[in-house]
């Protein structure tokens, strides 16, 4: 199996700086000592609090959640995967196909995408980035997943993309 280099970004909501009652959303990342990623779904949410931070796959927990772990000191992140197109999601059926560069050869139902395709930072932007804000998060940790790696040529598209996710959410 070939090793992915991924470029991986944590971008930190900061607009709710002028709410009244203190929230892990507005502590400084410098002040993160202790983190977890964590892929799958994990209701031990004791565990997941001993963390500072914990990056979790959006669609495996919802507003509640997301409080419960706030309101134990926790700073809930979104995991977005941006460099691949992922046919379970529930915004493929958004998809153009003429976005997908090529199959992900390690992860099946995964497409690379091209980043520099201006539908794909709609759905990001007016679709996936907005929904998982809504559920609670603190903010979203963008991962490329290896398309730079495979398409080099984009790195200038991946960073005009996250300059709009970090203008977008503030």
């Amino acid at each position: 199996m070939k090793t992915a280099v991924s470029l991986l970004i944590v971008i930190q909501l900061t607009a709710l700086a002028q709410v009244k009652k203190p929230s892990p959303c507005n502590k400084p990342l410098g002040d993160v000592t202790t983190y977890a990623v964590v892929y799958y779904a994990d209701r031990s949410f004791d565990e997941l609090a001993r963390f500072n931070m914990v990056v979790l796959d959006p669609a495996n927990y919802d507003s509640a959640d997301l409080a419960r772990l706030k309101s134990m000191g926790c700073i809930p992140i979104a995991y977005i995967n941006v460099g691949e197109i992922e046919t379970y999601r529930g915004y493929f059926s958004m998809v153009d196909t003429s976005m997908m560069l090529s199959p992900d050869p390690n992860w099946r139902e995964r497409y690379y995408v091209d980043l520099c395709n201006p539908m794909w930072a709609r759905i990001v932007i007016g679709q996936r980035i907005p929904e998982v804000m809504r559920k609670g998060f603190c903010g979203v940790f963008v991962d490329f997943a290896g398309a730079l790696q495979e398409y080099p040529r984009m790195d200038s598209c991946a960073v005009s993309l996250v300059r709009e996710i970090r203008r977008d959410i503030g």
